[in-house]
């Protein structure tokens, strides 16, 4: 019985939290960045960022950041929970506009490796990663993100995530 549980979990898709809360810049392209990380075969939960609880932590192997912009709404509990967890092992994937999260947060940014300062206007031709719609249905992009969330989500990640 025990080996039939242990085995049923080994084969389980992994939990993947994503967060696509903005308190700037809200792109158009969101609904259709949930449709194609809702696509890859993960448990996904779709939460604001305040809802990054101990609990929801503790069962899952990733977050995505998915074109946030500006201060969310994470207290400073939260805000310990979500480095603890990437500290502890668990991934973290942010994907376009990210880095313009959490900009007055200096260990958000480290964690990310990343800060936003500004971009070139979109012209004819440009796909920047993200931004549009049309850029979550190309190959390339989806190919980009499921990379990046086996990665992420990967079971040799040990961590824990323990209350503040």
């Amino acid at each position: 019985m025990i080996a039939a549980v242990l085995a049923a979990a080994a084969v389980a898709p992994a939990q993947v939290l994503v967060v696509s809360e903005t308190r700037g810049f809200h792109h158009d392209s969101i609904p259709a960045a949930k449709a194609m990380i809702g696509s890859l075969g993960y448990r996904t939960a779709y939460v604001e960022a305040r809802q990054l609880t101990v609990g929801r932590l503790r069962h899952a192997r990733a977050i995505v950041f998915l074109n946030t912009s500006g201060e969310l709404r994470l207290d400073a509990a939260g805000r310990r929970r979500l480095l603890a967890f990437v500290r502890g092992g668990g991934g973290f994937v942010g994907t376009h506009s990210a880095a313009a999260t959490f900009q007055r947060w200096r260990a958000f940014r480290r964690m990310l490796g990343a800060e936003f300062l500004t971009h070139a206007p979109p012209g004819p031709g440009s796909v920047a990663l993200g931004h549009f719609p049309a850029t979550w249905s190309d190959p390339n992009q989806r190919r980009l993100i499921a990379d990046g969330l086996r990665w992420a989500t990967q079971p040799s990640r040990a961590r824990s995530v323990a209350a503040p």
